[in-house]
């Protein structure tokens, strides 16, 4: 299988989740199940895909760029949830709990993730 043609099931498989996905929220109730099985199959048929292309997809360059833009947006997000988190809890909203306990979860998963790949245990 060349590039273009993984392209285009990649973005078959991402128009037919984001139908799943709108279908879901016009009928104003979450069908959770529905939505997870086509994720679900989305990812399955996105790396039986992948495996079977013959081309480079990523290259060392790209992969770091990638860890770069990733490390920065999760740096961005994190301070961003947290200063929302602390303008919302001087208006006296209970949505400034959940934002605070979404950064202290993001920054333990990154924690983890550290010590995993950087080879030392948990």
């Amino acid at each position: 299988m060349d590039r273009r043609t993984y392209k285009q099931i990649s973005v078959l498989v991402t128009i037919l989740i984001g139908l799943v996905v709108g279908y879901s929220v016009s009928q104003n109730k979450p069908l959770l199940g529905l939505v997870v099985v086509a994720v679900s199959l989305g990812v399955i048929v996105l790396k039986i895909a992948r495996k079977r292309v013959d081309e480079v997809l990523e290259d060392e360059r790209i992969v770091r760029i990638s860890e770069k833009a990733s490390r920065r947006t999760f740096g961005i997000s994190a301070i961003s949830l947290a200063l929302l988190s602390l303008i919302l809890s001087l208006q006296n909203s209970k949505i400034e709990y959940a934002l605070g306990f979404a950064v202290c979860g993001m920054l333990v998963l990154y924690l983890i993730l550290y010590a995993l790949y950087s080879g030392g245990s948990v």
